[in-house]
């Protein structure tokens, strides 16, 4: 079978010979225009890799990366960037960013042939690799090896560029804030994954205990902070539908709070498309409950079985989805639910997408 390229330059002439090359040497070959339309073929076309310039009108090639690697669906896809752009810097910023390869113009098809192949045969490695791993250990230390090394190639990254960045550039209020965008992202996503493993941690320790003194915290307010921080990291705002009841409140640490919300309402954007709708809500419950928290998505979802088997470090059809994440998010989000004395249900949803619901009782 043969693999998918997907070509994205605003330079017909330079897209129209790459396209032809490609196709001469038994590929097939799809082609965008600009960053738009490139990121709508990356979702609906499933190409194997991608070329893309950077430089390109709307949406450029920095910003077309960061969206495929927010998504689930696109988040391993290779990427090979194409550029008259020379400057370390950006070579730094495209690779920081999780680009494959950075090829700067000019250079002979054979080189960017090279790249291609190079590219698909790590893919076609890693996800042998991939489906050779069984157990749970296994599947703990791939999933640590991606998310710990991730952030933390994004921290280098930004280190390194502010270490060769000159005077000018570092008085550049967009170089700047671009880079702490990066650094604030890469920070914030260390910082919830070993938060989270040291949760889980303790709870197979058998140590981890509820608190007793434990006061009342405004699950309206934290939703419509984390949530919509959450869209607005993936560009997706347009997609939520957000409906919160003022005083809400639940007996939980605001941390914990704060994780269940995070991980519930990320699991709806990893696995559902840019254009899919997501709704959240907060909302007064019913039969005895205080209130109910319910997050729904038009995703890929998960069906019956895979709603009975969630479990640590277990995350379903992983090879064919290649998402992020450590698999944890859900055990951990109903472990402290029920801890707390709440109530969450999972439940596929027709004809697509997955439904989650927390119930929190009213108070005695």
């Amino acid at each position: 079978m043969k693999h998918r390229l997907l070509i994205i330059d605003d330079n017909k002439p330079f897209r129209e010979q790459v396209c032809e090359f490609l196709v001469c040497c038994d590929y097939d070959v799809i082609a965008a225009s600009d960053g738009n339309e490139g990121l709508e073929l990356a979702h609906s076309a499933s190409p194997d890799l991608i070329v893309c310039d950077v430089m390109m009108p709307g949406m450029d090639g920095f910003t077309l990366l960061e969206r495929l690697r927010a998504s689930s669906s696109t988040a391993s896809l290779p990427l090979i960037f194409v550029t008259a752009r020379a400057q370390r810097s950006d070579t730094r910023l495209g690779m920081s960013l999780g680009a494959d390869d950075y090829l700067t113009k000019p250079f002979t098809m054979d080189e960017l042939l090279r790249s291609i192949e190079t590219r698909l045969a790590r893919r076609e490695q890693h996800d042998s690799s991939a489906l050779k791993l069984a157990g749970k250990h296994l599947r703990m230390a791939a999933r640590l090896n991606h998310e710990l090394r991730t952030p933390l190639s994004g921290l280098v990254g930004v280190s390194d560029l502010l270490r060769l960045a000159g005077p000018e550039e570092s008085a550049d209020p967009q170089f700047c804030a671009k880079w702490m965008e990066i650094l604030d992202g890469s920070i914030d996503r260390l910082r919830h994954t070993i938060d989270m493993l040291l949760l889980y941690a303790e709870i197979e320790a058998g140590s981890w205990l509820p608190e007793k003194e434990v006061g009342a915290v405004a699950l309206d307010l934290i939703v419509a902070e984390v949530v919509q921080d959450l869209v607005r990291q993936c560009g997706r705002e347009a997609d939520l539908e957000l409906t919160v009841h003022r005083g809400c409140t639940m007996i939980i640490p605001e941390a914990y709070a704060k994780l269940i919300v995070r991980e519930l309402v990320g699991n709806a954007l990893k696995f559902s498309c840019p254009g899919n709708r997501i709704s959240v809500a907060v909302r007064p419950g019913d039969s005895g409950s205080a209130f109910t928290f319910e997050v729904l998505d038009s995703g890929i979802g998960m069906n019956q079985e895979e709603v009975q088997r969630v479990a640590p470090f277990q995350q379903f059809r992983e090879v064919e989805r290649a998402q992020q994440g450590l698999g944890l998010g859900l055990y951990l989000s109903r472990f402290l639910v029920e801890a707390y004395s709440g109530r969450m249900s999972l439940t596929p949803l027709v004809p697509s997408g997955t439904g989650v619901r927390v119930d929190w009782p009213a108070p005695k």
